[in-house]
């Protein structure tokens, strides 16, 4: 199987992972305010994965670009989607102009969608794309773009990490404390390995697939595990709708890998 290919089923994996999950968060409580931020950010991760999903296996380097654009919508709200997250969860309280702090906190995300999601010229050459045994791949240009969401993304996780702390150390509750170790050591195994993995490895190696969505996976079940065991979803409804995960995960991922035999079948122009 080209391993290109099986970095694009492992992308189209996530989507189904995280989608589901936060569809079966989201039909739990729809007014909880924790529960649609949880939403949200699986759609942010879902949109992520699937652009690189189709940008890897592109047939050509315009649609690749296109598509990396598409995931850019996905990865450049992300942080800010989970800080945000993080602070509901952790029941922050913004006594002082909260729909403005609110606003500000998705700056962020909104420039670096400008920047590499719509071409509109505030950022004129976004993608450096190289084809590869892995696919199409990004090389980094480490220009001030990038410095500026190496910042972003950095100093979002590194402060939601820091409500999560001080959420543990304040908690008088067993469970609480529990939740918050586990999100906390979910979020800094991931910061430590997607930039290992998309910022550092990608620099120095002449080529390196961006993996990133797929190590999203370790925050992802640590949150709804966090959401499942603090009581924002209720037991019962949600195992039973597990089942219908299974069921949803094991089709879908079914659909994907023959999806992907049928374009590796012989008399199908291949690379890697």
């Amino acid at each position: 199987m080209l391993i290109s290919s099986v970095f694009s089923i492992l992308f189209a994996t996530v989507c189904v992972i995280a989608m589901v999950s936060g569809i079966l968060v989201l039909q739990n409580n729809r007014k909880s305010a924790v529960n649609k931020s949880y939403f949200t950010l699986m759609v942010a991760i879902t949109v992520w994965a699937a652009g690189l999903a189709v940008a890897t296996v592109a047939p050509d380097k315009t649609l690749s670009e296109i598509w990396r654009r598409f995931s850019a919508i996905g990865w450049g709200s992300a942080y800010a989607i989970t800080l945000h997250f993080i602070i509901l969860l952790t029941d922050i309280r913004i006594r002082r102009r909260k729909k403005l702090i609110t606003v500000l906190l998705y700056v962020p995300a909104l420039i670096m969608i400008l920047a590499f999601a719509l071409p509109m010229g505030i950022n004129q050459h976004p993608y450096q794309l190289q084809l590869s045994k892995y696919g199409w791949v990004n090389v980094p240009r480490n220009d001030v773009w990038d410095m500026i969401f190496y910042a972003y993304y950095l100093s979002y996780t590194i402060l939601g990490l820091f409500f999560l702390v001080k959420w543990g150390k304040k908690s008088n509750d067993k469970v609480s404390r529990q939740q918050a170790r586990s999100i906390t050591f979910a979020i800094f195994s991931s910061l430590l390995i997607g930039t290992i993995t998309d910022i550092i490895l990608s620099s120095t190696l002449e080529v390196f697939p961006q993996v990133a969505p797929i190590i999203m996976l370790i925050p992802i079940i640590a949150m709804y595990h966090s959401l499942k065991n603090n009581g924002v979803l209720t037991a019962e409804p949600v195992l039973k709708k597990m089942n219908y995960l299974s069921i949803v995960i094991s089709v879908s991922l079914y659909l994907i890998i023959s999806f992907f035999q049928a374009r590796m079948a012989p008399g199908q122009d291949s690379q890697g």
